[in-house]
């Protein structure tokens, strides 16, 4: 196929041998610009009848289809390669057998994701160098020959790699010292894009570059000003400050600014109508000086309780400078109501408390609340709460504070004990509903005012209802409103409660969808999380995953889900998933209904087991996995990224969805997948992010296995949570739950999971200050996983010979085991142990004085964590990075280093691992001669230290008190 280029950044062209081949009529083009999207890839009919001809059934299209792929073949047969174009033999798919670097848009990802490599590993020159060669491509609107909202996400999708490359290319520009070259680039995107917040951020960080800062303030305060009015939240953008000035004299805490001032109020309606009067009392409540700190906002479902509030406090945010907090108590919601030690930890972290430095009980976490609040104006909203029991210990004492609570229920213990005071939302005014339905109906709402009359009193006031009701016949446009009311009697239910204008609404919205609409409607309402994607929604349904995403965007178009603002995201109202569980009472049996919630949970274990088997090959497989029957795992493969890359997106996304199909797998019944899930998930979740819904999830894992009474899966529960409680340096708990699971092993005979638990507890005791027991441990341990041919045991075990041996002083010893860990590792793989090893020997060398060696080590190290995207090991070795910085007198490498660390930290919320960085950064900052700044980082350090109880602790303690001789 030489001398053949593909264009889809902009309308869809073929040259070959520079020449131009006419690709005839827009449907062929489109056909064509759908092919070289997937280059390679099948493309299911279904998809491609939903792009060329959006929401028509793919079975009425077909004759017009093959047509199309007709005439597309015979373009292709003149240009030579009409042979390319396929059809997959039972897959109803074709497949356009390409090059993908013929396509503009894949030589332009390829380039993008070189890059990013590149950034990853501090190469910034060639990352420069590689977005330089693809940012050309970009020759116009991309798949420009395609209309319809699937093509418009398909443009989203392609735009925010193109966006992308710049953000990555100015900030390459940033780290090399070219602001100038930055203020030239982004000149016309801020402008374009003028509320994207790390656009903002890249040109205020260039103007300080070059010395403009009055200029950055400036424009921060317009974009603020921007942001404000059209998002309704402050933006996250800052004018770039140093580590010094975290910690300046005054400032609140340890934690840095941006991670105290919290802005989790949902997002405002455009669209607000009505509530006047209510408005008015919540200000009048809420701002004299003696102004109540509690309102409680009541009222039936579907009245607008949480929009009320919500727009209250977009409407006042200038009141609560200090941040907004936002939870939804999940009452009525399909899982548990959230508990006040889990919604008062929340708050915590995002006032910028890390989890392992909040405390275990509900009173000292409102305790360390109140304090944090202290001279703080925050706005606290709590919505779908139950009762008083549990909003009760979330009510800060703060006089700055403003709570707000949105419940059906009334709460009137409250008003006594904590003087609260209460506003009821009842229905809307007929003219103010008049006015919601007009701007949701247009301009046939004035010409048919009888009808629109009609529709109001049916939905009686409910702005849910009127907002189904009004898109309803907004969607039939060609219709009179007065016919569409007509239809809608049809639907009016017999009953008069106050829910019945919303029963009526639904039941209508209900009644247009086509059966397969329906069945997935009413069995989605089953799910257990909060939101949904294709995958699991064709599980529950049981049908084909092509037809997903067509039926989804159905029921969003009809209001009956939402859709978030993650690609192929959805989720209910609770009163929509009310009814559709009601609706699947009704018409499914209950082997229906056990059905789907077997194949949801098949579906979450087989997927993660497949990401796990793909993110650590070298892990044991989760034992006695069920058999895949009328479920589609996620396979992880297909688009711009790779299998790896898609699998921890689809990982990190599907979290707290994991976490809650787990849970209720545990609660009803089917013990094995609340064992098995979070055993598939364990070492993918270890590597980066907070651990304490890990913790939670194996904690009932281990009740599960118990019930399933799999002793196999006890004994790798318990190793797995003892390694839980490891990161979070419970020790105590560690080392009972390694010490239970070698018992069951035992019992059972099985030497393997014998020895993984040996090998953890070994390595407990190597934390704990008993290098001596844990080198004993770890030989037995070695010898073990020799004899079982185990090459990533053995290499686990070599490392911990050496970090035991280097603890005693036995740097030989150490330096032989970890080269005997690289030689497995060179013959095995294992890119996770690689960059541990590495690391290792980085901190060996540091530690011998043969800082060349270090230096090289670390540099593989880094590259090794970037790309497999573990953060916990790469947050340690950015602090390695800053000693051996440190050591070479490189004192402004290891400042860099330490702010690369510091962020990870924070996000891991470690603050061992913070008080090490800070503790490296004020030695850098002594270094510098910046005195002053390195006593702040020191006391924040201290601070840190004076909390913690771990072993690790220690260690940074001496460096602190050896530290500090030498600061004012």
């Amino acid at each position: 196929m030489t001398g053949m280029e593909f264009q889809i950044i902009g309308p869809t062209t073929l040259r070959r041998n520079g020449r131009r081949v006419p690709l005839g009529p827009a449907k062929q083009r489109g056909m064509l610009a759908v092919l070289l999207y997937h280059a390679g890839e099948p493309v299911r009919v279904s998809t491609m009848v939903d792009h060329l001809w959006e929401g028509r059934d793919p079975d009425e299209c077909r004759a017009n289809l093959y047509a199309v792929t007709s005439r597309v073949r015979a373009v292709l047969g003149a240009a030579e390669i009409g042979a390319s174009l396929v059809r997959v033999n039972g897959l109803a798919a074709y497949r356009l057998d390409v090059n993908p670097e013929t396509v503009d848009y894949h030589r332009f990802s390829r380039l993008t994701r070189n890059a990013r490599d590149a950034a990853a590993r501090n190469d910034f020159q060639a990352s420069i160098a590689a977005i330089s060669d693809a940012i050309p491509l970009w020759g116009g609107e991309p798949v420009s020959d395609l209309r319809g909202e699937r093509a418009d996400g398909l443009r989203r999708e392609m735009r925010g790699v193109w966006l992308g490359a710049h953000k990555l290319l100015a900030k390459c520009r940033l780290r090399s010292g070219q602001p100038d070259h930055v203020l030239a680039q982004l000149d016309s995107l801020i402008h374009d894009f003028n509320l994207d917040e790390s656009l903002a951020q890249l040109w205020i960080s260039a103007l300080c570059g070059v010395g403009r800062e009055d200029d950055a303030r400036a424009y921060l305060d317009q974009f603020r000003a921007r942001y404000l009015k059209t998002i309704r939240a402050e933006p996250r953008v800052h004018v770039p400050v140093t580590h010094a000035s975290i910690f300046a004299p005054g400032s609140r805490s340890e934690f840095p600014a941006e991670a105290g001032r919290p802005h989790q109020l949902p997002s405002d309606l455009r669209d607000f109508s009505g509530r006047i009067e209510l408005l008015a009392e919540l200000d009048a409540l809420t701002s004299a000086k003696n102004g109540s700190r509690v309102v409680v906002i009541g009222g039936m479902p579907g009245a607008g309780k949480s929009t009320l509030a919500t727009h209250f406090g977009h409407l006042h945010l200038d009141r609560f400078p200090d941040g907004q907090l936002y939870l939804d108590a999940h009452a009525f919601g399909p899982a548990p109501a959230v508990s006040p030690d889990v919604a008062l930890s929340g708050f915590l972290q995002a006032l910028g408390v890390p989890v392992d430095r909040i405390p275990a009980g509900v009173e000292q976490r409102r305790d360390r609340l109140n304090r944090l609040l202290v001279g703080r104006r925050v706005l606290i909203v709590i919505d779908n709460a139950r009762d008083a029991d549990q909003v009760r210990p979330l009510l800060p004492a703060a006089d700055g504070c403003l709570t707000l609570i949105t419940s059906r229920n009334r709460m009137m213990s409250l008003s006594v004990r904590e003087g609260a005071r209460h506003v009821t939302v009842g229905p809307l005014s007929d003219r103010a509903s008049t006015a919601l339905l007009a701007g949701i109906i247009g301009a046939r709402a004035a010409a048919e005012p009888g009808a629109v009359r009609t529709l109001v009193h049916l939905a009686g006031g409910l702005p849910l209802a009127l907002r189904l009701l009004g898109e309803q016949v907004a969607e039939r446009s060609r219709t009179a409103v007065a016919d569409l009311v007509s239809q809608l009697r049809m639907h009016v239910l017999d009953d008069v409660g106050e829910a019945a204008g919303l029963r009526t609404a639904f039941a209508w919205s209900y009644s247009s969808l086509t059966a397969s609409a329906a069945r997935l409607f009413r069995t989605l309402g089953n799910h257990p999380g909060m939101n949904i994607g294709p995958g699991a929604a064709a599980a529950l349904a049981g049908i084909d995953p092509d037809e997903v995403p067509q039926l989804l965007n159905t029921l969003a178009r009809g209001h009956l889900i939402n859709r978030e603002e993650a690609p192929d995201r959805y989720r209910f109202h609770d009163l929509i998933r009310k009814y559709a569980t009601d609706r699947a009472l009704r018409e499914d049996t209950t082997d229906d209904l056990t059905g789907s919630m077997r194949r949801l949970a098949d579906f979450y274990l087989l997927s993660a087991a497949r990401a796990a088997a793909l993110l650590a090959p070298n892990r044991p497989a989760v034992p006695d996995l069920p058999t895949p029957i009328d479920v589609a795992p996620e396979s992880f493969t297909g688009g711009a990224e790779s299998a790896e890359e898609t699998a921890i997106k689809w990982c990190q996304l599907e979290r707290a969805n994991l976490v809650a199909v787990a849970s209720w797998a545990g609660r009803n019944g089917l013990f094995r997948h609340a064992w098995q899930i979070p055993a598939a998930v364990h070492e993918i979740f270890e590597r980066y992010g907070r651990q304490d819904d890990m913790r939670e999830l194996h904690e009932l894992a281990l009740r599960a296995v118990d019930e399933d009474g799999h002793l196999v899966g006890r004994t790798a529960t318990l190793c797995n949570l003892g390694s839980i409680y490891v990161r979070q340096r419970d020790y105590t708990r560690a080392r009972k739950s390694f010490e239970q699971g070698i018992d069951v092993a035992r019992q059972i005979g099985l030497d393997v999971a014998e020895t993984a638990c040996s090998h953890n507890l070994a390595s407990l005791f190597r934390r704990t200050g008993e290098p001596a027991r844990a080198i004993e441990l770890y030989q037995d341990v070695l010898a073990r996983f020799r004899a079982g041919r185990n090459a990533a045991g053995e290499v686990a075990a070599l490392r911990g010979l050496a970090d035991a041996s280097r603890r005693l002083g036995r740097f030989e010893a150490a330096l032989a085991y970890l080269t005997s860990a690289l030689s497995v590792l060179d013959r095995v793989g294992s890119m996770r142990g690689h960059g541990a090893t590495h690391h290792d020997l980085a901190d060996l060398y540091l530690v011998l004085g043969q800082l060349g060696a270090a230096r090289n080590h670390i540099a593989m190290a880094l590259r090794i964590h970037a790309r497999i995207k573990d953060d916990a090991a790469h947050c340690e070795a950015f602090a390695t990075s800053a000693d051996i910085a440190l050591a070479s007198a490189e004192n402004q490498a290891a400042m860099t280093a330490c702010e690369r660390a510091l962020t990870l930290a924070d996000e891991l919320g470690d603050s061992c691992q913070r008080a090490r960085i800070l503790a490296i950064l004020a030695d850098a900052q002594t270094a510098l001669g910046d005195h002053a700044a390195a006593s702040r980082a020191h006391a924040a350090a201290v601070r840190i230290v004076d909390d913690l109880v771990a072993p690790e602790a220690d260690e940074i303690r001496d460096r602190l008190a050896a530290a500090r001789p030498s600061l004012p």
